[in-house]
Protein backbone atom coordinates (compact mmCIF):
# COMPACT_ATOMS: atom_id res chain seq x y z
CA UNK A 1 0.00 0.00 0.00
CA UNK A 2 1.48 3.34 -1.13
CA UNK A 3 5.42 3.56 -0.77
CA UNK A 4 5.73 0.50 1.30
CA UNK A 5 4.13 -1.21 -1.64
CA UNK A 6 6.10 0.14 -4.15
CA UNK A 7 9.30 -1.08 -1.77
CA UNK A 8 7.54 -4.30 -1.31
CA UNK A 9 5.52 -5.23 -4.06
CA UNK A 10 2.45 -7.66 -4.14
CA UNK A 11 0.21 -9.26 -1.50
CA UNK A 12 2.01 -10.92 1.51
CA UNK A 13 1.64 -14.39 1.44
CA UNK A 14 -1.17 -16.26 3.75
CA UNK A 15 -0.32 -19.91 2.92
CA UNK A 16 2.15 -19.74 6.22
CA UNK A 17 3.17 -17.49 8.90
CA UNK A 18 6.69 -17.31 8.76
CA UNK A 19 7.74 -15.91 5.11
CA UNK A 20 4.60 -12.65 5.96
CA UNK A 21 6.34 -12.31 9.55
CA UNK A 22 10.26 -12.57 8.25
CA UNK A 23 9.53 -9.87 5.93
CA UNK A 24 8.21 -6.83 8.05
CA UNK A 25 10.25 -8.53 11.25
CA UNK A 26 13.02 -7.62 8.55
CA UNK A 27 11.97 -4.32 7.85
CA UNK A 28 11.24 -3.58 11.52
CA UNK A 29 15.08 -3.92 12.74
CA UNK A 30 15.87 -1.87 9.63
CA UNK A 31 13.55 0.76 11.04
CA UNK A 32 15.31 0.22 14.69
CA UNK A 33 18.60 0.51 12.69
CA UNK A 34 17.47 4.26 11.68
CA UNK A 35 16.32 4.90 14.57
CA UNK A 36 19.17 4.29 16.50
CA UNK A 37 21.40 6.42 14.49
CA UNK A 38 18.97 9.27 14.62
CA UNK A 39 19.82 9.31 18.38
CA UNK A 40 23.18 10.94 17.62
CA UNK A 41 22.27 12.37 14.75
CA UNK A 42 19.68 14.36 16.67
CA UNK A 43 21.94 15.54 19.43
CA UNK A 44 24.69 16.91 17.02
CA UNK A 45 22.13 19.11 14.82
CA UNK A 46 20.85 20.46 18.24
CA UNK A 47 24.34 22.44 18.30
CA UNK A 48 22.83 24.09 15.19
CA UNK A 49 18.98 24.67 15.81
CA UNK A 50 17.00 25.05 18.85
CA UNK A 51 15.11 21.75 19.67
CA UNK A 52 11.56 23.15 18.17
CA UNK A 53 12.98 24.36 15.20
CA UNK A 54 14.89 20.79 14.23
CA UNK A 55 11.70 19.20 14.84
CA UNK A 56 9.93 21.81 12.33
CA UNK A 57 12.48 21.12 10.07
CA UNK A 58 12.56 17.70 9.77
CA UNK A 59 8.87 16.98 9.72
CA UNK A 60 7.81 19.89 7.23
CA UNK A 61 10.24 18.44 4.80
CA UNK A 62 9.24 14.87 5.56
CA UNK A 63 5.48 16.52 5.36
CA UNK A 64 6.28 18.37 1.96
CA UNK A 65 7.88 15.39 0.73
CA UNK A 66 5.32 12.64 1.12
CA UNK A 67 2.51 15.01 0.44
CA UNK A 68 3.98 15.67 -3.61
CA UNK A 69 3.85 11.77 -3.81
CA UNK A 70 0.62 11.61 -2.56
CA UNK A 71 -0.69 14.22 -4.70
CA UNK A 72 1.14 12.75 -7.52
CA UNK A 73 -0.49 9.86 -7.23
CA UNK A 74 -3.88 11.13 -6.83
CA UNK A 75 -4.72 9.75 -3.32
CA UNK A 76 -7.24 10.97 -1.03
CA UNK A 77 -7.24 11.19 2.80
CA UNK A 78 -10.80 9.95 4.01
CA UNK A 79 -11.96 11.86 6.73
CA UNK A 80 -11.60 8.57 9.52
CA UNK A 81 -7.98 8.55 7.95
CA UNK A 82 -7.77 12.69 9.04
CA UNK A 83 -8.97 11.83 12.38
CA UNK A 84 -7.12 8.87 13.28
CA UNK A 85 -3.95 10.17 11.87
CA UNK A 86 -4.30 13.86 13.73
CA UNK A 87 -4.58 11.49 17.13
CA UNK A 88 -1.88 9.73 16.66
CA UNK A 89 0.07 12.86 15.47
CA UNK A 90 -0.35 14.55 18.54
CA UNK A 91 0.92 11.06 20.93
CA UNK A 92 3.58 10.82 18.15
CA UNK A 93 4.59 14.87 18.76
CA UNK A 94 4.92 14.42 22.68
CA UNK A 95 7.46 11.91 22.30
CA UNK A 96 9.46 13.61 19.40
CA UNK A 97 9.29 16.69 21.32
CA UNK A 98 10.17 15.44 24.91
CA UNK A 99 12.96 12.83 23.28
CA UNK A 100 14.68 16.09 21.06
CA UNK A 101 14.29 18.53 24.26
CA UNK A 102 15.60 15.73 26.53
CA UNK A 103 18.81 15.29 23.58
CA UNK A 104 19.68 18.57 25.02
CA UNK A 105 20.48 17.30 28.90
CA UNK A 106 21.40 13.12 28.21
CA UNK A 107 23.64 11.25 26.12
CA UNK A 108 22.33 9.85 22.49
CA UNK A 109 22.69 6.23 24.26
CA UNK A 110 20.76 6.73 27.90
CA UNK A 111 18.00 9.07 25.43
CA UNK A 112 17.84 5.49 23.63
CA UNK A 113 17.40 3.77 26.32
CA UNK A 114 14.92 5.27 28.53
CA UNK A 115 13.09 5.74 25.21
CA UNK A 116 12.51 2.00 24.68
CA UNK A 117 10.91 1.63 28.36
CA UNK A 118 7.95 1.92 26.08
CA UNK A 119 8.21 -1.72 25.91
CA UNK A 120 7.36 -2.06 29.59
CA UNK A 121 5.12 1.24 29.39
CA UNK A 122 2.76 -0.52 26.13
CA UNK A 123 1.61 -3.43 28.08
CA UNK A 124 1.19 -1.53 31.10
CA UNK A 125 -0.77 1.31 29.34
CA UNK A 126 -2.73 -0.82 27.08
CA UNK A 127 -4.00 -2.97 29.83
CA UNK A 128 -5.01 0.27 31.79
CA UNK A 129 -6.94 1.68 28.84
CA UNK A 130 -8.30 -1.70 28.18
CA UNK A 131 -9.58 -2.25 32.31
CA UNK A 132 -7.46 -5.07 32.41
CA UNK A 133 -4.71 -5.92 35.38
CA UNK A 134 -1.22 -6.58 34.38
CA UNK A 135 0.46 -9.79 34.62
CA UNK A 136 2.78 -9.77 38.14
CA UNK A 137 5.63 -10.35 35.30
CA UNK A 138 4.56 -6.88 34.28
CA UNK A 139 5.03 -5.87 37.72
CA UNK A 140 8.80 -6.92 38.31
CA UNK A 141 9.75 -6.21 34.88
CA UNK A 142 8.46 -2.40 36.08
CA UNK A 143 10.28 -2.83 39.31
CA UNK A 144 13.79 -4.23 37.38
CA UNK A 145 13.22 -1.45 34.22
CA UNK A 146 13.41 1.58 37.24
CA UNK A 147 16.52 -0.02 38.71
CA UNK A 148 18.12 0.14 35.67
CA UNK A 149 17.11 3.72 34.80
CA UNK A 150 18.43 4.64 38.25
CA UNK A 151 22.09 3.08 37.40
CA UNK A 152 21.75 4.65 34.18
CA UNK A 153 20.80 8.19 35.96
CA UNK A 154 24.02 7.93 37.86
CA UNK A 155 22.69 6.37 40.71
CA UNK A 156 22.49 9.50 42.29
CA UNK A 157 19.34 9.06 44.14
CA UNK A 158 17.05 10.64 41.16
CA UNK A 159 17.18 10.90 37.33
CA UNK A 160 18.96 13.63 35.82
CA UNK A 161 16.87 16.25 33.56
CA UNK A 162 17.04 14.81 30.22
CA UNK A 163 16.20 11.28 31.70
CA UNK A 164 13.11 12.66 32.81
CA UNK A 165 11.95 14.79 30.05
CA UNK A 166 12.99 11.71 27.91
CA UNK A 167 10.50 9.39 29.75
CA UNK A 168 7.30 11.45 29.06
CA UNK A 169 8.28 10.33 25.30
CA UNK A 170 8.07 7.05 26.21
CA UNK A 171 4.83 7.58 27.29
CA UNK A 172 4.11 9.39 24.35
CA UNK A 173 5.24 6.68 21.73
CA UNK A 174 3.52 3.89 23.89
CA UNK A 175 0.36 5.70 23.31
CA UNK A 176 0.85 6.26 19.83
CA UNK A 177 1.94 2.01 19.27
CA UNK A 178 -1.16 1.42 21.34
CA UNK A 179 -3.51 3.47 18.94
CA UNK A 180 -1.82 2.54 15.88
CA UNK A 181 -2.49 -1.10 16.29
CA UNK A 182 -6.29 -0.36 17.27
CA UNK A 183 -6.46 2.03 13.65
CA UNK A 184 -3.59 0.23 11.44
CA UNK A 185 -6.36 -1.84 10.23
CA UNK A 186 -9.28 0.47 9.63
CA UNK A 187 -6.67 3.24 7.91
CA UNK A 188 -4.52 3.18 4.81
CA UNK A 189 -1.26 2.90 6.21
CA UNK A 190 0.34 5.96 3.98
CA UNK A 191 -2.03 8.21 5.04
CA UNK A 192 -1.83 7.46 8.78
CA UNK A 193 1.71 8.39 7.74
CA UNK A 194 1.26 11.69 6.13
CA UNK A 195 -1.04 12.95 8.63
CA UNK A 196 1.02 12.11 11.94
CA UNK A 197 3.88 13.58 10.23
CA UNK A 198 2.20 16.66 9.25
CA UNK A 199 0.68 17.15 12.80
CA UNK A 200 3.45 17.25 14.25
CA UNK A 201 5.11 19.92 11.89
CA UNK A 202 2.15 21.78 12.44
CA UNK A 203 2.55 21.71 16.00
CA UNK A 204 6.55 21.64 16.16
CA UNK A 205 6.01 25.21 13.85
CA UNK A 206 3.86 26.71 16.06
CA UNK A 207 5.87 26.03 19.24
CA UNK A 208 8.59 27.38 17.13
CA UNK A 209 7.25 30.43 16.81
CA UNK A 210 5.68 30.56 19.90
CA UNK A 211 9.12 30.18 21.70
CA UNK A 212 10.92 32.40 19.34
CA UNK A 213 12.97 29.50 18.30
CA UNK A 214 12.95 30.29 14.67
CA UNK A 215 16.96 29.73 13.46
CA UNK A 216 18.51 32.87 11.99
CA UNK A 217 20.99 30.64 9.70
CA UNK A 218 20.91 26.88 8.67
CA UNK A 219 24.40 25.67 8.24
CA UNK A 220 25.40 23.37 5.37
CA UNK A 221 26.58 20.86 7.05
CA UNK A 222 23.33 20.29 8.31
CA UNK A 223 21.31 19.29 5.38
CA UNK A 224 22.71 15.59 5.38
CA UNK A 225 21.91 14.84 9.06
CA UNK A 226 18.32 16.89 8.13
CA UNK A 227 17.60 15.23 5.36
CA UNK A 228 18.46 11.62 6.38
CA UNK A 229 16.00 12.52 9.48
CA UNK A 230 13.64 13.57 7.43
CA UNK A 231 13.26 10.58 4.45
CA UNK A 232 14.62 7.58 6.43
CA UNK A 233 14.43 8.47 10.04
CA UNK A 234 10.32 9.93 9.24
CA UNK A 235 8.98 8.97 5.72
CA UNK A 236 10.12 5.53 5.49
CA UNK A 237 10.12 4.61 9.17
CA UNK A 238 6.60 5.90 9.84
CA UNK A 239 5.31 4.26 7.07
CA UNK A 240 6.68 0.93 7.58
CA UNK A 241 5.88 0.68 11.29
CA UNK A 242 1.97 1.40 10.08
CA UNK A 243 2.05 -1.47 7.98
CA UNK A 244 3.70 -3.41 9.85
CA UNK A 245 1.31 -3.40 12.98
CA UNK A 246 -1.59 -4.43 10.46
CA UNK A 247 0.64 -8.00 10.12
CA UNK A 248 2.48 -8.00 13.28
CA UNK A 249 0.90 -7.28 17.26
CA UNK A 250 2.32 -4.39 19.34
CA UNK A 251 3.89 -6.73 21.66
CA UNK A 252 6.04 -8.04 18.58
CA UNK A 253 6.63 -4.40 17.84
CA UNK A 254 8.27 -3.97 21.27
CA UNK A 255 10.18 -6.85 20.98
CA UNK A 256 12.35 -5.58 17.62
CA UNK A 257 12.50 -1.71 18.90
CA UNK A 258 14.40 -3.69 21.51
CA UNK A 259 17.45 -3.67 19.40
CA UNK A 260 17.19 -0.21 19.04
CA UNK A 261 18.83 1.31 21.75
CA UNK A 262 21.60 -1.46 20.79
CA UNK A 263 21.92 0.20 17.12
CA UNK A 264 21.95 3.68 19.31
CA UNK A 265 24.72 2.70 21.29
CA UNK A 266 27.35 1.95 18.45
CA UNK A 267 26.48 4.81 16.55
CA UNK A 268 27.00 6.93 19.89
CA UNK A 269 30.07 5.25 20.34
CA UNK A 270 30.97 6.01 16.60
CA UNK A 271 29.91 9.16 16.10
CA UNK A 272 29.58 11.14 19.24
CA UNK A 273 32.89 8.72 21.16
CA UNK A 274 30.17 8.20 23.58
CA UNK A 275 31.24 5.83 26.12
CA UNK A 276 29.47 3.90 29.24
CA UNK A 277 30.45 3.77 32.25
CA UNK A 278 29.69 0.22 34.32
CA UNK A 279 26.82 1.47 36.23
CA UNK A 280 25.26 2.34 33.35
CA UNK A 281 26.00 -0.50 31.17
CA UNK A 282 25.04 -2.49 34.06
CA UNK A 283 21.46 0.16 34.17
CA UNK A 284 20.83 -0.54 30.23
CA UNK A 285 21.43 -4.59 30.80
CA UNK A 286 18.61 -4.43 33.62
CA UNK A 287 16.47 -2.40 31.08
CA UNK A 288 17.40 -4.94 28.25
CA UNK A 289 15.82 -7.87 30.92
CA UNK A 290 13.04 -6.16 31.86
CA UNK A 291 12.04 -5.29 27.97
CA UNK A 292 12.75 -9.06 27.04
CA UNK A 293 10.16 -10.17 29.96
CA UNK A 294 7.53 -8.08 28.87
CA UNK A 295 8.03 -8.14 25.53
CA UNK A 296 5.37 -10.65 24.64
CA UNK A 297 3.23 -9.84 27.24
CA UNK A 298 -0.67 -10.30 25.42
CA UNK A 299 0.57 -11.22 22.77
CA UNK A 300 -1.89 -13.49 20.46
CA UNK A 301 -1.37 -17.31 19.70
Amino acid sequence: MGAVIILFPGKPSMGTAFPKDAKWIALMVLVAAVWGATFPLVKDTLNAFDPFALLSIRFGIAAAALGAYMLAARRTLPAADIRNGAVLGIFLFVGYAAQTIGLEYTSATESAFVTNLLVILVPVLSAFLLRKSPSRKVWLASFIALIGLWLMSGATGGMNIGNAITLVCAFGYSLEIIYLGKYAGKSNALNLAFMQIAVVALLSLLCTVALGQIPKEFPASAWAPILFLALAGTIFAQAVQAEAQKRISPPKIALILITEPVFAALFGLLLLGEVMTGAKMAGALLILVALFMVSGEGEKE
